[in-house]
């Protein structure tokens, strides 16, 4: 019955707005006769009666409680409508994002800042944590997108870079080093190292240790640790040195200077990972949000 009755609601409201064929069927642009048709279709379909007609035409009591319904279906109708068209069109749903926490230095904080305030009806779910960690979460389904620093060659993965970047070497302030323009890997040979532990960040790790051998040495690393706030705050303590993202460079960190790297210059870089049948709208938006500041598109496709 109630499909029966959907095409004629929207005519019908308008009629009960009226309470008088003749305006009713010029709102319509109708003949007043084709008024009278839509009435007694429906009334013919529900049973009873809908509209008294003498002395002036008024809602029955059963009018009014089907008026009222009327309107709140096609109200619903219409929420539902915009509700899925934000759906289809990715302003509404939910999108997981992991990121380095080295990647807030990048344009990644502004991105989603303005991704969030366009897109008030998403739910976007954050995950802070190091690189081995955000692809064993994205490898599980666990994130939907992530931004690190390394770039894995997996079956249905995408790799899009996001950022280029670089290495520079965390001195102690007044360090020698500080007062030259850039540094050798090679001049750092001597130096003790402050460095992450490889399991976190395995890429990162093979990089500068595979810097370090090609200078004729392997790197002395006296102290590990896990956090870059921590790392520098123990470089401003004179504990040893540094090798990090050019992306720090940004922060002013009480003790610290930073020394460009010789063969340091866009080495490393930040990735964004998705899967290659991400599916969902919201996930494509948020990854065109992502891309819209990248470097040119460089992606890696393997079928599954």
């Amino acid at each position: 019955m109630t499909a029966a009755l959907l095409p004629d609601l929207p005519a019908l409201l308008v009629i009960a707005d009226e309470c008088h064929f003749g305006r009713a069927a010029e709102r319509l642009n109708v003949s007043q006769p084709r008024i009278s048709q839509v009435v007694r279709r429906i009334e013919d379909i529900v049973g009873y009666q809908i509209f008294a007609r003498r002395p002036r035409v008024r809602l029955t009591p059963a009018g009014e409680l089907l008026i009222k319904a009327a309107r709140h279906a096609l109200d619903e109708l219409d929420l539902g409508i915009t509700r899925a068209g934000d759906a289809a069109a990715g302003r509404r749903g939910t999108v997981r994002l992991g990121y380095a926490p080295v990647a807030m230095m990048t344009a990644l904080p502004r991105l989603i800042k303005s991704f969030h305030e366009r897109n008030p009806l998403v739910d976007l779910q954050l995950l802070t944590t190091y690189s081995a960690n955000l692809w064993t979460a994205f490898e599980a389904r666990k994130c939907d997108l992530i931004v690190s620093r390394e770039r894995r060659e997996l079956p249905g993965i995408k790799n899009h870079l996001f950022a280029r970047d670089g290495l520079v070497v965390a001195v102690p302030e007044g360090d020698p080093a500080a007062n030259r323009g850039k540094v050798s890997i090679a001049s750092l040979a001597s130096r003790d190292f402050i460095a992450g532990d490889e399991a976190i960040a395995p890429q990162w790790h093979q990089l500068v240790t595979s810097m370090c051998r090609s200078a004729g040495f392997e790197p002395k690393v006296t102290q590990r640790i896990n956090d870059w706030g921590a790392t520098l705050a123990l470089v401003a303590s004179g504990l040893g040195i540094a090798i990090v993202s050019s992306t720090l460079a940004q922060v002013r960190f009480p003790g610290v200077e930073f020394v460009p790297l010789r063969e340091g210059g866009e080495v490393g870089s930040f990735w964004i990972a998705c899967h290659e049948k991400a599916g969902s709208p919201v996930v494509k938006l948020l990854l065109t949000e992502l891309l819209s500041v990248a470097g040119p598109s460089t992606h890696s496709n393997r079928p599954k």
